[in-house]
């Protein structure tokens, strides 16, 4: 049984979640669900989500490193699991801070990925989530959410906010000169290109892509696939588990919930990817 760290990787709205939910079930793992306040150490003020390899100086990896088999150890678990969307942008200086981990990435079709995107921005604030952050940062990690106070003060209020997903350099300037919807378009675009692109020049070893949609049309095969490269033994009710709950229905609702109108708007910012990526208008 392997014992090396899994991140799991995607844009927000991508699947991770339930890949989460299914790595949280394993008696082996330590399962941590978004711990970006450990990664971003060192680089608590940027603009945005975007780290390469040269940011992961060795005082900034041994601190990441620490807080992770800290957390495993803690929990009595020989391996741990961890998934945040901003790695996206930062799988190169996630390989440099962590060389022994598997990195599976989720894609998902950009025009879903938009229209969940947009449900999560406007639903409202919740408490308990807050406190669960809190509880599981340390006095420093608190400093990698001083540039997300205008997020903070958004929710509470309960007002939608103006963005919410990563944020590939550019996403401020987008968001504050362009309709909503192709600010995320062009969000997803960038982050995902970066996240694939980075990943095919890692070895196969280390790195897994796959596609949502082939969860839910082949749900066995994709599984099985996802727990060969992981090396996760006795693993067979995880890829049941993946062919009881398949629905190929849920691809599909961005084509009732975007106008044609919407979709005309984003389209010249999605369109390159999503083809780049193997899926067609």
């Amino acid at each position: 049984m392997s014992t090396d760290p899994i991140c799991l990787v995607g844009v927000q709205r991508s699947g991770t979640t339930w890949m989460a939910r299914m790595m949280r079930q394993r008696p082996e793992i330590a399962f941590w669900g978004e711990p970006r306040q450990v990664w971003s150490f060192g680089h608590w003020f940027r603009p945005d989500d975007r780290l390469d390899a040269d940011d992961a100086k060795p005082w900034v990896s041994r601190y990441i490193r620490r807080r992770f088999f800290e957390f495993a150890r803690d929990q009595g678990k020989p391996r741990f699991c961890e998934k945040t969307p901003s790695n996206t942008l930062r799988l190169s200086f996630v390989r440099a801070v962590m060389p022994e981990a598997r990195i599976l990435l989720i894609i998902r079709d950009g025009r879903s990925v938009v229209r969940s995107t947009n449900q999560m921005r406007e639903s409202g604030f919740t408490w308990e989530r807050a406190r669960m952050r809190w509880r599981e940062s340390s006095p420093v990690d608190l400093l990698s959410f001083a540039n997300r106070v205008p997020w903070l003060v958004a929710k509470v209020r309960g007002k939608p906010l103006k963005y919410w997903g990563v944020r590939p350099p550019g996403w401020r300037e987008w968001v504050e000169n362009e309709p909503l919807f192709v600010a995320m378009a062009k969000a997803w675009a960038a982050a995902i290109r970066c996240a694939v692109e980075e990943g095919r020049a890692m070895d196969r070893e280390r790195f897994l892509a796959i596609r949502y949609e082939d969860l839910t049309e082949r749900p066995r095969e994709t599984m099985q696939n996802v727990v060969d490269f992981l090396q996760l033994a006795n693993a067979g009710d995880m890829v049941q588990s993946a062919v009881d709950v398949a629905d190929p229905r849920r691809q599909d609702k961005w084509r009732s919930e975007l106008s044609p109108e919407l979709l005309a708007e984003i389209r010249p910012h999605m369109e390159p990817t999503l083809n780049w990526l193997g899926y067609s208008w």
